[in-house]
């Protein structure tokens, strides 16, 4: 009867009778002139394979909306990692710039070492060698890369420190340091109180990192 007088497809709950467990549905059928029902049309469907075929018309939907809420977590986890990134980046622009100021402003000499020669490490994208350095020593950055430290030590203070480096290079001791003298462009020489200590950068060649004052006014 509510079909009929409301004008409208009823489906039913799951109903059970003596042949089974049955969903009906009932479909009005209207008349073409005045839109009257005149009849209804009822089928009865099992109702395991009513919900079946539900459950079939529903996967897609199921796995949409599956797809969706992953896409959805995703991009929260891409926006949660570009935040972190950023905020990362920053504390690192942070000491990067800190670090600078500390290495060019250092009232000491400071060099990066690699073996004999000073380190060129364009791949780390920052100089090796401080202003300090340079200038105790009276020489041009570009210059000193082109050197060895055996090169611009004075003949006399020589053999003392290739003795020290040799046992710092074998790993018999962890570092060094020394009064020593530097030759300058002119030929003069510079007192220098040096320290010697190693310096991991996480590549396969060793450095070590050299730092100087010059000491040649109390000397």
């Amino acid at each position: 009867w509510s079909a009929i007088n409301r004008g409208e497809t009823v489906i039913t709950p799951p109903r059970s009778d003596l042949w089974g467990n049955w969903v009906t549905v009932l479909v009005p059928i209207k008349d073409l002139e005045n839109e009257l029902v005149i009849a209804v049309f009822g089928v009865d469907y099992s109702a395991s394979e009513w919900y079946a075929e539900l459950w079939k018309q529903m996967i897609l939907d199921i796995v949409i909306a599956i797809f969706v809420l992953l896409l959805h977590l995703s991009l929260i986890h891409i926006l949660i990692q570009h935040l972190l990134l950023k905020s990362q980046n920053k504390k690192l622009a942070i000491d990067e710039a800190l670090f600078r100021s500390i290495f060019n402003q250092a009232p000491i000499g400071i060099a990066v070492m690699e073996g004999e020669a000073h380190a060129d490490l364009p791949d780390f994208g920052y100089t090796t060698i401080n202003p300090t350095y340079a200038k105790i020593l009276g020489r041009e950055e570009d210059d000193l890369k082109n050197m060895t430290w055996v090169e611009i030590t004075h003949p006399d203070d020589l053999a003392a420190d290739l003795e020290k480096y040799d046992q710092f290079k074998k790993g018999e001791i962890n570092g060094y340091s020394m009064e020593k003298r530097y030759l300058r462009p002119d030929g003069s020489s510079v007192w220098v109180h040096m320290v010697i200590a190693p310096l991991d950068l996480s590549d396969d060649k060793r450095h070590h990192i050299c730092l100087i004052q010059d000491i040649t006014e109390r000397k």
